[in-house]
C-alpha cells in the first residue's frame, strides 16, 4: 500500500493513537514523540515486557514501524473517548529481512526456516489500549498482539504428497 493510502486510513477517523502511528510510519520522529508523555508507559502484553519513558518506547516504536516496507494495515477499531481509547489493526505485509529482524529483536528466535518465508505474506492482529493524559499525550499503552499467529504462519511449509 503506498504511503498516502497508509495515511488516509490512519487519518480518516483521526485519534490520538492514529496520529501516532502515522508519524511513525511517516517517519516524522518528532511529531510522533510530541505524542507521548515523558513518562509513558508501554506494557507489551504478549511477553510481559514493560517500556517506561518517550525514549525508551520510541526506540522501540520506530523500528516496530518502520519495519514493514510493504505494509497494508487493514484498520478494524479506531475508537477514542476522553482519555481512553482502542486501536485494532491487522498488520498485513511482506516478510523481508527487516520484518525478520525485528520478530527476532521481541522473541529472539523464530521456529522457521527464515530464508523460506522471505517474500510471504503475513497477517497479525494487534490492538492497543492507551490512556491519554490532561495533555492530550498518550502516557499508558497495553499492546496486544497475537504473536503465535506469526510464530505459526513462519513455519517451514509441509509439501503433501
Amino acid at each position: 500500500m503506498k504511503q498516502e493510502q497508509v495515511a488516509e486510513v490512519l487519518l480518516a477517523n483521526r485519534t490520538p493513537f492514529s496520529l501516532l502511528a502515522y508519524h511513525l510510519i511517516s517517519g516524522e520522529d518528532e511529531a510522533a514523540k510530541a505524542q507521548l508523555a515523558d513518562d509513558i508507559v508501554w506494557n507489551l502484553m504478549p511477553n510481559g515486557a514493560v517500556l517506561k519513558g518517550k525514549e525508551q518506547v520510541y526506540h522501540f516504536l520506530k523500528p516496530a514501524f518502520l519495519s514493514v516496507e510493504d505494509r497494508r494495515p487493514e484498520l478494524l477499531s479506531n475508537v477514542a473517548a476522553r482519555d481512553w481509547g482502542v486501536f485494532e489493526y491487522w498488520n498485513v505485509g511482506t516478510v523481508d529481512e527487516r520484518v525478520i529482524d525485528f520478530a527476532r529483536s521481541c522473541w529472539g528466535s523464530l521456529p522457521a526456516d527464515l530464508p523460506s518465508i522471505v517474500g510471504l505474506e503475513f497477517r497479525v492482529p494487534v490492538c492497543f489500549v492507551y490512556h491519554v493524559n490532561a495533555q492530550e499525550k498518550v502516557d499508558l499503552v497495553r499492546e496486544y498482539m497475537d504473536t503465535g499467529s506469526f510464530v505459526t504462519q513462519a513455519r517451514p511449509r509441509r509439501v503433501s504428497s
